[in-house]
């Protein structure tokens, strides 16, 4: 069986990945020079459009300089820092951060929805939802551990 840690390793790669991905699809047309359109252009021949669904990417229309450009990174790439803390000796800030994974998961999977439901969710959005599941799972396969080491919630950080 897979250890918690490899686990949330794993599914922070796949999440990394699906940043890559198509995050949602919409409609659209392909024209006679190859070009995605949205719509048919006004007097055009509409025998020369072919229907089909144009990928959309969660970073496409945004830019380093606009706040929701980050919290787009901030989504894809939240379980990285913990994982690095996680490698060292417990502090007080690693257990703050292991209490914090369950919000942290649940605001990234509902960003990542958000912006999957401006068109219809494709590839990228179904392995980024999957990959938080796999670290809440993760986190509680980790807290029932330390639950029945430990036999006090207030002490549940597993490296405590």
């Amino acid at each position: 069986m897979l250890s918690t840690s490899l686990l949330k390793r794993l599914a922070t790669a796949v999440l990394l990945l699906s940043l890559a991905l198509p995050s949602y699809t919409c409609s659209g047309y392909v024209g006679p020079d190859g070009r995605k359109v949205g719509e048919i252009p006004t007097g055009a021949d509409r025998a020369a459009y072919q229907p089909a669904r144009v990928p959309h990417y969660a970073l496409e229309s945004s830019s380093p300089r606009e706040a929701g450009f980050w919290a787009v990174v901030l989504a894809f790439t939240w379980p990285i820092p913990i994982l690095l803390l996680r490698r060292r000796e417990t502090t007080r800030l690693s257990r703050w951060l292991w209490w914090a994974e369950p919000a942290c998961a649940i605001a990234a999977g509902w960003l990542i929805w958000a912006i999957a439901s401006l068109g219809r969710p494709a590839i990228g959005t179904y392995l980024a939802l999957g990959a938080i599941v796999i670290l809440l799972l993760a986190w509680l396969a980790e807290a029932r551990r330390a639950w029945r080491a430990r036999g006090s919630p207030a002490r549940l950080h597993p490296a405590s």
